[in-house]
């Protein structure tokens, strides 16, 4: 954890900005007293996030963009809902059930994530009239929407892992005349619980509960920038789609004239299996993903991932893990109607199918203590107990890490092809290290 004066002082708003921290989840948008906060699209970093406009109106205020950005600081135990108060907040988060299932009707119909537990819930939900927000296709990209009717679920995509601005969510909340089910990403939530927190706490009534996206990471543009580039598409990729036809690992990019499709699986020869692993690697996330320590979405009712397990090789489960009475209370409701199908999960699932590192945020806390070290704005992320400590960062996972940054510097400033001839480097230094142990697991 990383140790605290007063966050003003140490790590205001254009810290979390030059330091490429900002994810665009709009809480310093609505909560700035000035209107000096806009969202905006950063170029060199291909990612949606937020620029201050004019500086006069900062002296003197108390600064709520900084009291609500999650990437200053999230405090889990003051943001937990009102069910899980009093709840350790462990780095797995309040867990009251967890599940594998599927959805019969969404498993396979060539769009869902997994087993389709997400699309189930929104349409159960839509179904019964209560409406849905959720991110669905909104002119240039995909933003937060509100959707009333069951026919809607078309207009929910499956997996987006590029840029998103999440900055809508708060005047879609407001436009909500009664209590919505949300679908929402870990830092989304940070961001907007926050800020109902500190800045308009009777927002909380709109939201009836909530649904989080058990998360990795996002990639900028430049994933898609650079892949394009490499398969010499000859346009600009306007749109992107991760899953399709039934095949996981299927990867569909759209350019105004045509459409091409790609498997993310299967590789024809080395040279395509580095073009795709070189254009959706970590240097490709954005930087505050790779620091995020909350990819479980501990704040969330239900939270729903992938459940890729040994035993379960071939079939496309979800992993649903159930924080509150409330989540409980609408998953026993989906299985009595027969719209979904659950087995109890093993201890261990969770584990498995998101990796240690993820689950207890090893790198993440290896990689903010060492840019912290350095003097580098980092969020700081605070749980109710103590976790034992990631494996020490010894002297060749260091070299590792800075020659990620590197990397990443070579991927932004657009030269994808010395970035391509560089990755099989770090990529084979980091087959070495695994086998010695060195990576955090």
């Amino acid at each position: 954890m990383n140790k605290q004066t007063n966050p003003r002082e140490s790590r205001p708003l254009r810290d979390v900005l030059e330091n490429d921290l900002c994810i665009a989840c709009g809480a310093c948008v609505y909560a700035c007293p000035a209107s000096v906060i806009t969202p905006t699209y950063h170029e060199e970093r291909g990612a949606f996030e937020v620029t201050i406009t004019d500086t006069n109106p900062c002296a003197g205020c108390p600064a709520p963009c900084v009291q609500v950005c999650p990437s200053i600081e999230v405090n889990f135990a003051t943001l937990a809902s009102a069910e899980t108060e009093g709840t350790t907040c462990t780095r797995e988060g309040p867990i009251r059930e967890t599940w594998l299932g599927y959805s019969p009707a969404f498993q396979h119909n060539g769009v869902s994530s997994s087993g389709g537990i997400i699309r189930a819930l929104i349409h159960d939900s839509l179904e019964r009239g209560r409406p849905v927000v959720c991110l669905c296709e909104d002119g240039d990209g995909y933003a937060p929407t509100l959707l009333h009717q069951p026919e809607e679920l078309d207009r929910v995509p499956g997996s987006i892992y590029h840029a998103v601005s999440f900055v809508k969510i708060v005047e879609v909340l407001r436009e909500a005349s009664e209590a919505v089910l949300l679908i929402s990403t870990p830092c989304q939530l940070e961001g907007l619980y926050k800020y109902i927190q500190v800045t308009e706490p009777t927002l909380r009534e709109k939201i009836a509960l909530v649904v989080g996206l058990i998360c990795g990471w996002m990639y900028t543009n430049h994933a898609l920038h650079a892949f394009a580039s490499y398969k010499q598409l000859g346009e600009p990729v306007i749109n992107a789609q991760y899953r399709g036809e039934d095949k996981v690992g299927r990867l569909k990019l759209f350019t105004e004239q045509a459409k091409h499709s790609y498997d993310r699986r299967a590789f024809d020869n080395k040279s395509d299996y580095y073009d795709f692993r070189a254009s959706f690697s970590s240097m490709a996330n954005r930087l505050r993903c790779r620091l995020c320590e909350n990819h479980l979405n501990v704040l969330a009712d239900i939270a729903v991932g992938d459940a890729w397990l040994k035993r379960h090789p071939k079939e496309k489960l979800s992993i649903i893990v159930i924080r509150t009475r409330t989540g409980s209370d609408l998953m026993n409701h989906l299985q009595d109607a027969g719209k979904v199908q659950l087995t109890t999960a093993e201890a261990t699932d969770l584990s498995e199918s998101q990796s240690n590192n993820l689950v207890f945020g090893y790198e993440a806390r290896q990689l903010n203590h060492k840019l912290s070290r350095k003097g580098v704005a980092t969020p700081t992320f605070t749980f109710t107990t103590q976790d034992p400590p990631p494996p020490r960062a010894g002297r060749l996972l260091h070299i590792l890490y800075d020659l990620e940054f590197h990397l990443r510097k070579v991927l932004r400033s657009g030269r994808y092809q010395t970035y391509r001839n560089w990755y099989p480097v770090y990529a084979k230094f980091k087959v070495i290290l695994n086998k010695l142990g060195k990576l955090a697991r």
